[in-house]
């Protein structure tokens, strides 16, 4: 598929960025808190010292499911972990061989086996091991790299920034806060935060396209450069000033498919993302301009 050429719009970044930071923690955490993975990674931590090594290796296979998606990924993890408990490597690589015989995870199984003995190979076991959870969560970039290393992939692979904000949600849950992680970190620039980019306006067709049609020309993130995603939405980072990258990230994944669905009426849009915002409890009229600013190249 072609590359959708995308250009910048830097004006519409303060105001969506003053939109985000207007919004309290608690909506934030609210949101990470109805991710399917959250009640899942809330009993990884239960287990000990390789909670987080397991949830590197969920996170580092949640890619290419089958029917049912992330939600049914999840609920399947949690009912294997009736049965087993993955409190040691050896357990975590029969815990993901289990897993990838359910329908959800079977797809590309032999892959991602290879994947996590791959991880468990590396140096990642050892690194996690010699340092608390307190201490990565102060320097995580220094994980994000020995993960990147230890898969041979690039920091900004999608299942590499997924398991980082999968670390990030456990240290959560763990520390009662989240990771010391800079605005700029690679987010996983998806269809989804490439639509929400241009329903924002925060980036525009290079070409002077409607952007209805860009935003259906989005079939994947291959179709689009993922590099000026992620930057973008790193400069709203930096001017919401408070905000992890991850935060502003799982509400617009929240709200990106209802706006995607009613983009031809940008008063639905509007107020199908204010239903999702109301959900959790904001600050009156701050839903209303999250929205706002959401829809605003409608």
């Amino acid at each position: 598929m072609p590359l959708l050429r995308l250009l910048t719009v830097e004006e519409r970044v303060v105001p969506l960025a003053l939109a985000l930071a207007a919004l309290p923690d608690s909506v934030y955490e609210s949101i990470d808190r109805g991710e399917p993975e959250w009640p899942i990674l809330e009993r990884l931590v239960s287990l000990g010292p390789v909670s987080i090594l397991t949830g590197l290796a969920l996170a580092l296979s949640d890619f290419q499911l089958g029917a049912g998606g992330a939600a049914r990924y999840w609920s399947e993890i949690g009912i294997l972990l009736d049965e087993i408990q993955p409190k040691s490597p050896v357990r975590i690589r029969e815990f993901m061989f289990r897993l990838m015989a359910r329908p959800v995870a079977s797809r590309l199984r032999d892959l991602k086996l290879a994947r996590i003995d791959k991880l468990l190979g590396s140096g990642v076991p050892a690194f996690l091991a010699s340092r608390t959870v307190e201490e990565l969560g102060r320097e995580p970039l220094v994980l994000w790299r020995a993960v990147a290393a230890g898969m041979r992939q690039l920091p900004q692979a999608k299942t590499i920034a997924f398991s980082m904000k999968v670390f990030d949600l456990m240290h959560r849950t763990t520390t009662g806060h989240y990771a010391t992680f800079p605005p700029d970190v690679p987010i996983v620039a998806d269809l989804r935060i490439a639509r929400v980019s241009l329903s924002s306006g925060l980036l525009r067709p290079a070409d002077d396209a409607p952007v209805l049609a860009a935003m259906a020309a989005v079939a994947g993130a291959e179709t689009v450069d993922q590099e000026r995603v992620r930057a973008v939405w790193a400069k709203v980072a930096q001017a919401a000033v408070r905000l992890s990258l991850f935060r502003i990230d799982s509400l617009a994944w929240q709200v990106a498919e209802p706006i995607y669905r009613r983009r031809r009426n940008r008063t639905a849009a509007e107020e199908a993302v204010r239903s999702v915002m109301d959900g959790y409890r904001p600050p009156d009229g701050c839903a209303g301009q999250v929205a706002t600013e959401l829809v605003a190249a409608l």
